[in-house]
């Protein structure tokens, strides 16, 4: 997690994790194809650019280590905001739609996997968003490792089916849209184009959106506009080592979703699957951490408290149901439910959920 994390889903950790990726990456000239033309040369950033960034970033380390953090923290988000506005950020605007378009293809054949080994006879569904959470992690198969789930959907899906063979319940299509990084907003853009008559609708996002940023998406993706040794220095100076602390806390509202965003989004998801004939709502709770992620984190607790309190709001106004997998997780036993960067969930987690959605279904 980014303790790090992404979502997926991300959380910051995750966002810190990728850019170290991207900084130790190793450069690769394109080759041109014996049948075809040369592929276009990666897009780097002016050599102006990157100078202004190698002096930047310099001072910043500089100015910390002279005890003037605020300082050098501003200047760190100078840096991290270089491709926000200005030339760079149409290139980059271009990066973030082909790390969008394949997550979007993930998403999109993890549904299809899924949805095509329901039921035939299926006249009732679940449908399912997520961020990363609910997908298999990477490298994992889409169904099942030996008998074991690696994922709630395809758990509930199986569990489902069971129920239907043994006690002559309903038979469900499972549906999820479940995509790497999404948040609500995500969310709510989805809905327009899904039919939602008479299906139970399951909602399992939020750690993207409350979890305070060292980088964005398309901040992160932007670090491949520079030269492995110069992004090794930018991520440096945001390790938990170094002044990862001081920039949460001094930027402690950089995340996607505030919470004031966070409680219309919910009020109009729930809104919006009811207004095309949802049966029921139910809105996944953000698992808590131990008070050690703290120490890297500011606030961290307080504000998976605040997003989750957001929930029970709703929940109390009728306007959804609420499946407290922060507590599921800690009566389970934390470390057995979720994977050991307290992030992502274990097989043992999807076998967990999957049992627990199914009393959800009506």
């Amino acid at each position: 997690m980014d303790l790090q994390t992404s979502s997926d889903g991300p959380a910051p950790v995750e966002a810190l994790a990728d850019a170290v990726q991207t900084a130790t990456d190793r450069t690769v000239e394109p080759v041109a194809d014996k049948k075809g033309p040369m592929p276009p040369a990666e897009p780097k950033a002016p050599q102006h650019v990157v100078d202004e960034i190698r002096t930047k970033i310099a001072a910043a380390h500089a100015m910390a280590v002279g005890g003037s953090r605020r300082e050098a923290v501003d200047l760190f988000h100078e840096i991290r905001c270089f491709a926000d506005r200005g030339p760079l950020a149409e290139v980059v605007g271009k990066l973030v739609a082909e790390f969008s378009a394949t997550n979007e293809a993930e998403r999109n054949k993890f549904n299809a996997f899924v949805r095509q080994g329901s039921p035939a006879n299926a006249t009732r569904r679940a449908i399912l968003f997520s961020d990363s959470l609910g997908l298999p992690r990477p490298r994992q198969p889409l169904g099942a490792i030996g008998n074991r789930a690696t994922s709630y959907a395809f758990a509930l899906r199986e569990n489902l089916k069971r129920s239907a063979r043994n006690n002559s319940n309903p038979a469900f299509r499972i549906e999820p849209w479940c995509q790497r990084y999404a948040t609500s907003e995500n969310v709510l853009s989805w809905i327009d184009g899904i039919d939602f008559t008479d299906a139970n609708v399951f909602v399992h996002v939020g750690l993207n959106d409350f979890s305070r940023r060292i980088f964005t998406e398309r901040q992160r993706i932007s670090m491949k506009l520079l030269p492995p040794d110069l992004v090794r220095e930018i991520v440096r100076f945001s390790q938990a080592n170094h002044y990862r602390w001081d920039i949460i806390n001094q930027y402690d509202d950089y995340c996607y979703v505030s919470i004031d965003r966070w409680r219309r989004n919910i009020a109009e998801v729930a809104a919006g699957v009811g207004r095309k004939g949802a049966r029921s709502v139910t809105w996944f709770t953000i698992v808590q951490l131990p008070l050690a992620v703290e120490t890297h984190t500011p606030h961290y607790r307080f504000n998976v408290t605040r997003y989750n309190g957001a929930l029970y709001e709703a929940q109390k106004d009728r306007l959804l149901r609420v499946y407290d997998l922060d507590r599921v997780a800690w009566e389970n036993g934390i470390n057995k439910v979720m994977l050991d960067d307290l992030m992502h969930i274990s097989l043992d987690g999807h076998a967990i959920i999957g049992r627990g959605l199914a009393d959800y279904v009506r």
